[in-house]
């Protein structure tokens, strides 16, 4: 509406195979100042994989079953982010963004950005980016 900026998107994808089933959302908010925008967008995704055979399998292989329910876990992701940006339009198809994020990942999660580091739960990501359409 005028010079207000709204968008926002939500997904589900369920799957009943080795592809983990997921949510993802976000919500962008942002006001034009002529070729200025700032905005603040709250996202997140969540997925979840679930192999029902494995507590059988824990009985018969307990090693097997073991690595299996590993990879599944290192597979599930909880995230959750905060973004502050800035949008300069400085010609018809070329725009210069700047961005801060910061990203929640909950306990348990690998995270999108694969989490190496034992208890890392947030990142603060800064990013300057050109953008050009032609």
């Amino acid at each position: 509406h005028e010079n207000f900026l709204f968008m926002s998107e939500y997904t589900m994808k369920i799957t009943n195979g080795l592809v983990a089933d997921t949510v993802g959302w976000y919500a962008l908010f942002g006001y034009h100042f002529g070729p200025v925008l700032p905005h603040l967008t709250f996202s997140g995704i969540t997925t979840d994989e679930k192999y029902n055979g494995l507590e059988t399998l824990k009985v018969q292989t307990p090693n097997l079953a073991n690595a299996i329910e590993d990879f599944i876990k290192s597979r599930t992701l909880t995230e959750k982010s905060i973004t502050l940006g800035l949008r300069y339009d400085f010609r018809e198809n070329t725009a210069l963004k700047l961005e801060i994020q910061h990203i929640k990942i909950d306990e348990g999660s690998s995270g999108l950005l694969q989490n190496i580091v034992a208890d890392f739960n947030s990142i603060r990501a800064y990013s300057i980016t050109l953008d050009a359409i032609f």
